[in-house]
């Protein structure tokens, strides 16, 4: 099927979200340009706001990069297309504390306070991991931009956890875990899928040593052989691998071009439901499908960063 793309820049970054600008933009594509759905808006920040407005105007919407609180806050219009932070920190936890992984009892959180999906996940996280038997030995806050974080890994490296979830993205997140080795803090470093940039927190230190052994979370590999098609398209396009964002907006697209021919009409509320109806999609990832939370149902896997990489 054709589709046509009409395309707004909010001008936000992960550093600089622009929730109004988001807002205005998708006021004007429904009501004067008449989309059928919306792809967007980058961050829960962003897309929190802008739910609530869609569902109102009665448009689907599938933000590419937000965390599961979006679905609630939005309404029925909206569809979450990562794996939900109630999922990950769930398995998080349940990886920290069993005895056949990491098999450790502690841990501490460092959570980027001014990030809607960084609390979340880090909530979520703590509440599981104390249901999981492990304990909560400290939690640290830092904002986004910040490059020293000596207060917060003081009190960490004092409270000895076994394990740090670093709940934030980079470039924070490698230099957290440079600062924290040379502190002499010897926890393993854990994060959420806000790490899935695997290339660009490789590229933030000149020495990825700190890095090793650390593990984050995510819903889409590279190795994986159902997402091959995908992943070779891409790099070839690109010159280099997909990450989780730009798996995300294709899985977001095609689930959408799905529904949409599945409708039979580019009828919103049609297209509404049959993306509510998706089964058994196979593209960057696998969706089983969507609950009646219209969160996603998603395996999720571990990756470490090993001598670099």
């Amino acid at each position: 099927m054709p589709v046509e793309f009409l395309i707004r820049d909010n001008q936000g970054t992960r550093d600089l979200p622009d929730a109004a600008e988001s807002i205005r933009f998708a006021r004007e594509l429904i009501e004067q340009e008449g989309i059928v759905a919306l792809l967007g808006p980058l961050f829960s920040t962003n897309s929190e706001q802008v739910g609530p407005v869609v569902t109102q105007l009665r448009r689907p919407m599938i933000p590419a990069s937000s965390g599961q609180n979006v679905t609630t806050v939005g309404g029925k219009f909206v569809f979450l297309i990562v794996a939900p932070s109630s999922a990950q920190a769930a398995t998080m936890a349940e990886f920290v504390t069993k005895e056949d992984e990491l098999n450790m009892k502690t841990a501490a959180i460092l959570l980027q306070t001014d990030d809607v999906y960084s609390a979340n996940i880090a909530g979520a996280f703590e509440e599981n991991l104390l249901k999981s038997g492990g304990e909560i030995v400290g939690n640290e806050v830092y904002q986004r931009g910040d490059r020293t974080f000596d207060a917060q890994l003081m009190n960490i490296k004092a409270a000895a956890p076994d394990a740090l979830f670093i709940s934030g993205f980079n470039p924070e997140a490698p230099l957290i875990m440079a600062q924290a080795r040379g502190m002499g803090i010897e926890s393993i470093f854990i994060g959420g899928d806000g790490w899935d940039e695997p290339e660009k927190l490789l590229g933030t230190l000149d020495d990825n040593a700190p890095l090793e052994g650390s593990y984050f979370i995510r819903d889409f590999s590279t190795e994986s052989a159902e997402a091959a098609p995908f992943v070779q398209a891409y790099t070839a396009m690109f010159m280099m691998p997909p990450d989780g964002p730009a798996a995300w907006g294709y899985d977001a697209m095609s689930v959408l071009a799905i529904a949409m021919e599945n409708a039979g009409t580019l009828e919103p509320d049609a297209v509404r439901d049959a993306l509510a109806n998706i089964t058994d999609y196979q593209g960057a990832s696998a969706i089983a499908g969507y609950d009646e939370d219209r969160t996603l149902l998603k395996a999720l896997q571990f990756t470490q960063f090993v001598m670099g990489r």
